[in-house]
């Protein structure tokens, strides 16, 4: 028999009777009778929904196949037998269990019974249909007294230029199909520029009263004049619902100082590098000096502090808007990218690709975070970090030279597409812990890598070496590594690791689990993994465009002490929440 104990922990019981052999009422042979390695007992075998082309062990040869994989042997007992397996969550398992003797004959083989831990799962559909809803989703404690995370999903495609929905934690408990009680619509000001909710980032960047809930940075596309982007800051609140009044507009000003295009994805929110307590948002700006590109770094402050830089208004619509417009002028800090380009021919693509824009674990010994920034370009693929010392002297009157002003540089082989979104820091984690040292860990995406898809791990990050070789390379299809997100699932303490990928068809989410304090070595879809839950997004949501994965998340959104997993599908247009 056997029984799911605990789905969250993913524990499965199983008991069964002792057999005998050779027609006799005692274990021939012994338990430690016969040649080395043919010990006599019980020979458990598991496989899951997950491994490679969904295996249920169905014959004998799927019993001892590759495809399975052995939990040892447990020994004979003339009582009856009891053991608990611990296998990958969010699975269907198969476990098989054979009587073996001192010779290796085994019992006759009888497939498994299917043993299912799919968890509870809730559905968040899109509230006005067809609007790409989930194209980006977040998670914080913006609103209201309690420190339970609300859930923000970007709807792009909603007339009038996108929206953003606000969902509070209370209500994440169940499915939603609307936005209504304890659901909050966001637009923009004006129909100005395109896909309000392009990207969203989540951090303490300032405050309108005393407090210090996390504030939203919504960002949304402009190509042409007024408006080469923008994004819209909203202040973290105790109220119920965020406020649009208090709300501050930041806008690219020109071809030059573009901060939202088809391949700018937004603004980046990162943790305090200046010791004030706020985090600091940073834009990128790619097209800079034509080829060499430009990051802008605006440091937090409370509301009345932003006010004294919101010095442009936009008169060309009613009522009229004013808005921070963003440059070295009014940037507090400004990095330059490499000169002269790496790629004579092309943009650096330097910071291009934002989710590759994280702060890092303290290297220049001034015990605040540092900031890494990528060139995304794959023919470039260099990653490069810099000290907090450094980007608070720069200005825009003397930017930090990227050429050589960094601390440290990872790289990896280059590819040949050269597309500025599938290179190394597509996108990136920082500051995890994978790998159980005090330092913090680097966790950055090649989903362009030839071969397939490639997340390469660093570990424990440090000044020196310069160029510190990949601790570990996770190695999946094509496009792998597309969103990535870090959180403990079940019980062991260790940090498991969610990703995608971002294919037009046939789209999957993996969530890649740490046994044992280890990640498998091999390739997804080649060797078969066995610490993995596939999600596959043509059999969840029955639509072979799936894209299910376009954001992914492991955090706590309804209530307990483990993360949650939050995929969003864009092309179907929902967010479903397993817990």
């Amino acid at each position: 028999t056997q029984m799911l104990s605990s789905p969250r922990n993913a524990t499965a019981d199983l008991s069964w009777m002792p057999v005998y052999d050779d027609g006799t009422d005692s274990a021939s042979g012994g338990l430690t009778g016969g040649p080395v390695g043919q010990l006599a007992g019980y020979d458990v075998r598991w496989t899951t929904s997950s491994v490679s082309a969904g295996n249920s062990m169905g014959t004998a040869a799927d019993f001892f196949g590759s495809a399975s994989a052995q939990d040892g042997i447990t020994a004979w007992s003339m009582n009856p037998i009891n053991k608990m397996l611990t296998l990958p969550p969010i699975n269907t398992y198969f476990i098989g269990v054979r009587a073996r003797d001192e010779v290796g004959n085994y019992s006759t083989f009888a497939a498994p019974t299917g043993l299912a831990n799919p968890w509870t799962t809730t559905t968040l559909t899109a509230p006005v249909a067809s609007t790409s809803f989930g194209s980006s989703v977040v998670s914080a404690p913006i609103v209201g007294n309690d420190t339970a995370n609300e859930l923000i999903v970007a709807a792009t495609g909603v007339a009038g230029g996108g929206a953003v929905y606000v969902y509070d934690s209370s209500i994440l408990g169940a499915s939603q199909a609307n936005c209504g009680t304890g659901c909050q619509t966001l637009t923009p000001s004006t129909a100005v520029g395109t896909q309000f909710g392009h990207d969203l980032a989540v951090g303490n960047v300032g405050a309108v009263a005393a407090e210090t809930r996390a504030d939203l940075l919504v960002s949304s596309l402009g190509n042409a004049a007024p408006v080469f982007g923008r994004a819209v800051l909203f202040f973290g609140t105790t109220a119920a619902t965020l406020s649009n009044t208090d709300a501050i507009e930041f806008r690219g000003l020109d071809t030059n100082n573009r901060i939202g295009t088809a391949l700018v994805v937004g603004g980046a929110i990162i943790p305090d590098i200046t010791g004030d307590g706020r985090a600091e948002i940073v834009f990128a700006v790619p097209g800079q000096a034509t080829n060499r590109g430009r990051i802008l770094i605006y440091r937090g402050r409370d509301r009345a502090d932003w006010l004294t830089i919101r010095t442009a208004t936009d008169t060309t619509v009613v009522p009229n808007v004013p808005y921070i417009p963003v440059s070295a002028a009014t940037a507090d800090y400004v990095i330059d990218g490499p000169s002269p380009a790496m790629i004579p021919t092309a943009t650096n693509a330097f910071g291009q690709f934002r989710r590759g824009i994280v702060a890092v674990n303290d290297l220049d010994g001034d015990t605040f975070p540092d900031l890494a920034i990528p060139t995304s370009r794959s023919t470039i693929n260099r990653y490069r970090l810099f000290g907090s010392v450094a980007i608070k002297a720069s200005s825009g009157a003397a930017p930090l030279d990227a050429t050589t002003g960094y601390v440290l540089e990872l790289s990896t082989a280059v590819g040949t597409d050269n597309n500025t979104t599938s290179g190394l820091g597509n996108t990136t984690l920082a500051n995890a812990n994978f790998f159980g040292s005090s330092a913090s860990d680097l966790v950055s995406s090649y989903p362009g890598a030839a071969g397939g898809g490639q997340v390469l791990m660093w570990s424990a990050l440090a000044s020196t070496p310069a160029n510190p070789p990949v601790t570990t390379t996770l190695v999946g299809p094509l496009t792998f590594g597309s969103a990535l997100a870090a959180g403990a699932i079940d019980s062991d303490a260790n940090q498991d690791l969610l990703t995608a990928t971002a294919l037009s068809t046939g789209n999957n989410a993996f969530l890649v689990y740490q046994h044992s304090g280890t990640f498998e070595s091999g390739t997804l879809d080649g060797a078969p993994w066995f610490w993995v839950s596939r999600f596959n997004g043509q059999s969840i949501t029955g639509n072979i465009n799936s894209r299910i994965g376009a954001s992914t998340l492991l955090v706590n959104v309804a209530g307990g002490v483990e993360a949650d997993v939050v995929l969003s599908d864009s092309v179907v247009g929902e967010v479903r929440i397993w817990r």
